[in-house]
């Protein structure tokens, strides 16, 4: 018997033991299962038919974020986000970093665009209409 069969020859029986299976439910999660927060909340919209969240491109005037004042607005749930910019003479987009609460300047189309949360400007038109009335 040579020294690499005397090494390994405990081994065999353990390994002769050791088999595949499966987790206890028998079957691969599906994504719902995996999903958590609002990438679960999109899931389970989408199973009734409804869009959680409008992946369409934001439609501006051209006379819209031509000042600091007068940003076009993109919407986020997160403090950062990456965006991704054709203007209509472009081929090609422009990709920048935004952050919340600053007014980010594109000088390549020399635009201005501001982050913005939808759930917090829900509550402040609430705040707003209420103080009206």
């Amino acid at each position: 018997m040579s020294l690499v069969t005397r090494v390994f020859a405990p081994l065999r029986p353990a390994a002769r033991l050791a088999a595949r299976s499966f987790a206890s439910t028998g079957g691969i999660p599906d994504d719902l299962e995996h999903a958590v927060g609002r990438e679960r909340q999109e899931l389970e919209a989408a199973e009734i038919g409804v869009t959680q969240f409008n992946r369409d491109p934001l439609e501006t005037e051209e006379t819209q974020g031509n000042s600091k004042d007068d940003p076009i607005l993109v919407p986020s749930f997160n403090d950062v986000r990456t965006v991704g910019v054709a203007h209509n003479d472009a081929s090609y987009v422009y990709w920048f970093n935004m952050e919340k609460g600053k007014v980010h300047y594109l000088p390549q189309i020399e635009k201005y665009f501001m982050l913005y949360n939808p759930e917090e400007l829900a509550k402040l038109v609430k705040e707003v209409e209420a103080k009206q009335q």
